[in-house]
């Protein structure tokens, strides 16, 4: 028996083009969202992406208020935005989770496997509401997509943080620190409001009409880092549209660049693999923790399992590498020993911090990551990496690291970091610009000591005074006014009861030499009666800059030459300063001086020359 089925036509063309049109233009309309049928955070996250999809690119472009819409739905545009705007100002914190841990059971498990790029979850909380269970209530958390999702079972919360956010002081600058974070991705090529995912949507909308100032200020000056959080990005490269960058967040936080710098006084120690301690070496205390690779040992145990080996790697980045923890109760010791490098036979913060985070990062990365790549984007690498390589960090080719006086580093202004670095009077040449910070080549290889003239931003710089108070103790020599103690290693001067100016002094730790201006030296250096008594003597004054003009010409490795430069710079510094800045109103005349049997030994192999005025003398 035949049995005669009916045929199937397929459909026309013009209707394949009607379905294909409707499907690639329908999108539910908020009211038909039902988020209670979706158990997953990652559903939550979908109806988040949605939400922000309806976002419009113009000039204020927010889009309806959906949950008055649909007051079922959790998911809007406000909070996301109330989300931003607290972690920003450090109203809310982030946690990262790995689903994969046996905390988590068999679902969490499911949720990793389920979306491979989420397996580290990056949960938000309240730090100053409780939760259920009495931890810090969780309001959210962290998608590639859409960057934030909403917890749907807190209806009644998002008031208060939007009182709280609304009136925060600092919102302006919150917003103006968002704008440097992304003109940090704009640079790198990972930002694109067409192809890109719809959270560099909703972060165009929320920072629609704050302008960007300065392109590094806030974000190296007064920014910590939270995360980092995986995010997605329009792809960098031609093949494929999306990528997947683990970004730490920015937290405003006025002066941490700073108060980080600080911490490079301390001395770092590696009493237990992965963590190495700040310790200040007066008191032996612990003043901060940097954990170099979190990520590992939570790797170490996810890698038990074969098949998650690769993973392992992949992630370890993700998972928090080089976090930092800072006791901020406690005064930071200002040592004279810079410990970014190593020296003295010690292993430096370099050493023990920065390379073990860069090897990381280039195992997260799957390619070798240098100096460069964190300063060219730093928000994908920690404080403890960015801080110290990044923009403020940036320095010319010719200069080196220095340590500084206990005067700069007691003294440190508020907000503004420290200098790291000086230039060796090697880079320097006749004639050419004087620098704010000469480095003094330390004996035996130990570290430059640092003489500070000025320092910090040219908006706001710090006078110091040190180099020009070198100059000063040349010209009080020259006047006949003051004397060596070869046996102490110090200038003094003899006119003022054998009033200590100048030294080398050791350092704490007994291995280099410190260059140091004493006090009464400094202090001369900044009186203005001292100013105008050297103006007074205008003849001899043209002398002395006549003197020093014409020393430090030769081979830049020749120590003769190197202690002429030391000593021409710290000479024409005091003159300018002498003269106001101009030192062009002072003609150099005469040549009638004469050098003495005396020097000045900076180190073993480096000393200044002396000048005596004969006229003075006479």
């Amino acid at each position: 028996m035949r049995v005669l089925l009916p045929k199937i036509q397929k459909p026309a063309a013009e209707h394949v083009d009607v379905i294909a049109s409707l499907q690639e233009s329908w999108t539910p309309q908020p009211q038909h969202l039902r988020p209670k049928s979706f158990p997953t955070p990652f559903a939550q996250s979908e109806m988040m992406a949605h939400v922000l999809g309806l976002l419009k690119l113009e000039s204020g472009g927010r889009p309806e208020d959906v949950t008055r819409v649909n007051p079922d739905l959790q998911q809007s545009y406000e909070r996301w935005e109330l989300m931003l705007l607290g972690i920003t100002l450090g109203e809310l914190n982030i946690e990262t989770v790995d689903l994969r841990q046996p905390t988590y059971d068999n679902f969490g498990r499911m949720l990793g496997d389920l979306r491979e790029e989420c397996r580290f979850m990056t949960l938000i909380r309240d730090l100053r509401t409780a939760g259920p269970r009495g931890t810090a209530l969780l309001v959210g958390g962290t998608d590639p997509e859409c960057l934030f999702w909403c917890s749907p079972r807190i209806p009644t919360y998002w008031n208060t943080l939007k009182t709280r956010i609304s009136g925060h002081a600092l919102a302006p600058d919150a917003r103006a620190l968002l704008a440097e974070w992304r003109a940090v991705l704009q640079r790198n090529s990972a930002w694109n409001l067409e192809s890109g995912p719809v959270w560099q949507k909703a972060l165009h909308v929320a920072l629609d009409g704050t302008a960007l100032t300065n392109s590094t200020s806030k974000l190296s000056r007064d920014s910590g880092f939270l995360g980092p959080v995986l995010l997605e990005v329009p792809r960098r490269q031609e093949q494929g549209e999306r990528e997947h960058l683990a970004l730490y967040l920015p937290v405003l936080s006025k002066g941490w660049g700073a108060r980080f710098q600080d911490l490079l006084f301390l001395k770092p120690i590696e009493r237990r693999p992965g963590v190495v301690t700040l310790e200040d070496t007066a008191t032996q205390r612990v003043i901060a923790r940097i954990a170099k690779s979190i990520g590992a040992a939570r790797g170490e145990t996810a890698s038990s399992d074969p098949a998650s080996a690769v993973s392992s790697e992949r992630y370890e980045f993700l998972a928090g590498v080089g976090s930092i923890d800072v006791d901020t109760g406690t005064a930071v010791h200002q040592g004279q020993m810079h410990w970014l490098e190593d020296h003295a036979g010690q292993p430096g913060y370099r050493s023990l911090v920065v390379a073990p985070l860069l090897e990381s990062a280039s195992r997260s990365l799957r390619r070798a990551v240098t100096d460069a790549d964190v300063r060219a984007f730093p928000t994908l690498f920690p404080d403890a990496l960015r801080l110290v390589l990044g923009p403020q960090a940036e320095t010319s080719e010719d200069e080196v690291r220095v340590q500084l006086s206990r005067h700069v580093t007691s003294r440190r202004a508020a907000g503004i970091a420290l200098p790291q670095t000086g230039l060796p009077p090697e880079a320097w040449k006749p004639n050419a610009a004087l620098p704010n910070i000469l480095a003094i080549p330390g004996n035996n290889g130990a570290p430059s000591a640092g003489l500070v003239e000025q320092y910090g931003p040219t908006d706001t710089p710090q006078s110091v005074g040190e180099i020009r108070a070198l100059g000063l103790t040349l010209w009080l020599f020259y006047l006949g006014e003051c004397e060596i103690r070869a046996d102490r290693g110090l200038i003094v001067w003899s006119a003022d009861e054998g009033q200590e100016l100048f030294g080398a002094v050791r350092s704490p730790d007994g291995q280099g030499t410190s260059l140091e201006v004493w006090p009464h030296g400094l202090r001369l250096a900044n009186e203005p009666s001292e100013r105008a008594r050297a103006r007074d003597k205008r003849a001899t004054l043209q002398r002395f800059l006549v003197t020093w003009q014409r020393k430090g010409q030769g081979e830049d490795s020749d120590p003769r030459v190197l202690g002429e430069r030391i000593g021409a710079i710290a000479a024409l510094t005091f003159v300018q300063w002498v003269m106001g800045g101009d030192s062009t109103e002072l003609p150099p005349f005469g040549p009638f001086t004469r050098r003495v049997p005396e020097l000045f030994a900076l180190n073993e192999s480096c000393a200044l020359p002396m000048f005596v005025d004969d006229y003075a003398r006479e």
